[in-house]
């Protein structure tokens, strides 16, 4: 016979706990490979071989050339008579200044249309009309540079409009399809 001593209890000793799978293992085998691959990479990438770069080719220069004749000094040699043409320059002189109106200085009620105009000598200073078409464009001129800051005034016309030249202005500069007169 078994005396009650004998006989184990189930609260006398605790029965083993069932084997955990080791997790801890596997993620610190994963961490490592993971630093060991950035360090390989990081070494090959850094390595002391040296590369020496190529020089690169430059773009060859864009030249321009220009066949300009220009005439020389005149020699006399022996031979035959040889002429060397040059350049032909064309000079525009500038009208003859005068303080009365020339016949061909357009009088009041004359028309302008698109174009540039000097005060006082093609134009005179004094108020023009226009009855307005689909563009019209005026500019007060302080010269005839093309400069920016040669416009003392400007404006779009858009119907009938006006402009009022002065003596001061050195030019009057209309643009598009408007008919400007003297009033």
């Amino acid at each position: 016979m078994t005396s009650r001593l004998d006989q184990s209890s189930p609260l006398a000793q605790p029965a083993p706990e069932p084997k955990k799978p080791r997790r801890a293992g596997r993620v610190l085998a994963v961490v490592a490979g993971l630093f060991l691959a950035y360090f390989l990479g990081f070494g090959m990438g850094h390595s002391n071989s040296t590369v020496q770069a190529q020089p690169v080719a430059q773009p060859a220069p864009v030249v321009t050339t220009r066949t300009v004749t220009v005439p020389g000094p005149t020699v006399t040699v022996p031979g035959p008579t040889v002429t060397v043409p040059g350049p032909t320059v064309t000079v525009q002189a500038a009208p003859p200044a005068s303080s009365a109106p020339s016949a061909s200085t357009p009088s009041a009620g004359s028309s302008f249309s698109s174009g540039t105009y000097e005060v006082g000598t093609e134009i005179q200073p004094g108020t023009y009309r226009t009855s307005g078409s689909d563009w019209c464009y005026w500019e007060r001129l302080r010269s005839n540079d093309g400069e920016f800051d040669s416009i003392l005034a400007n404006g779009n016309a858009d119907g009938p409009s006006s402009v009022s030249v002065k003596s001061s202005d050195k030019y009057i500069r209309f643009s598009g399809t408007c008919s400007w007169a003297k009033r």
